[in-house]
């Protein structure tokens, strides 16, 4: 796995304590599996065990966390091998930032019904993105279970679309206050250049009178 840091840790360290604390209020299980060895390999980072904390997984998530961009292929074939040396039923991507997505792809869409990418930065301070991720993962692992006798399917499936909907609002509004935020920037730093070209006049300006200033001195003087 490439190792890179994020206000000194590495990538996949700051995504297994947030998903661990995401799964702490679900009563999942979670473990980083990284340096673990699955079933053929040791694919995925972080494995969620869907009620796994009050006993037997009910059935399993594992999340790859990557810091570089990949083929939207090459994602979908590392998540398929995750799965499977993890014994998962959903793989996500996590990534720190949009521009690290697989080419053509957009976070929370999800691919095959068992996969999807979502952008992660532990310097953001904001995990609503992972934790949508997480609660659509687990959705679509539950509603596919042979347990979800009790859930509401279409109820859940409508919350879900809406819930994505959202987040989608999210990520413009986001882009929008980026946009602003550079644009403010960049005016503070053509008003900083201003000011320094009227301080830099006021200097000439003085070195200019400093010579009449100097024969009013010397007619005090000699007055």
């Amino acid at each position: 796995h490439e190792r890179s840091t994020a206000k000194g840790r590495p990538y996949e360290e700051a995504v297994f304590e947030a998903v661990d604390a995401i799964a702490a209020g679900q009563s999942d299980d979670c473990d980083a599996v990284g340096d673990l060895p699955g079933v053929g390999g040791r694919k995925g980072d972080v494995l969620v065990g869907i009620d796994g904390a009050a006993g037997p997984p009910r059935a399993r998530i594992i999340f790859e966390a990557k810091n570089s961009q990949v083929a939207k292929n090459r994602a979908l074939a590392e998540l398929d091998e995750a799965m499977a040396q993890r014994d998962a039923a959903y793989g996500v991507w996590v990534v720190p930032s949009e521009d690290k997505l697989p080419a053509r792809t957009r976070q929370l869409r999800e691919v095959n019904g068992d996969k999807l990418f979502v952008v992660y930065d532990p310097d953001d301070g904001s995990r609503l993105a992972l934790e949508v991720a997480y609660a659509l993962a687990r959705a679509r692992v539950l509603m596919a279970g042979g347990d979800a006798d009790g859930l509401d399917a279409s109820a859940l499936r409508a919350e879900v679309e809406r819930t994505v909907g959202a987040m989608e609002d999210v990520r413009r509004i986001k882009q929008q206050l980026t946009h602003a935020s550079n644009g403010i920037d960049s005016a503070r730093g053509v008003l900083e250049e201003m000011d320094r070209r009227v301080r830099a006049h006021l200097e000439q300006i003085q070195g200019l009178l400093a010579p009449a200033d100097d024969d009013g001195a010397q007619g005090v003087l000699t007055g």
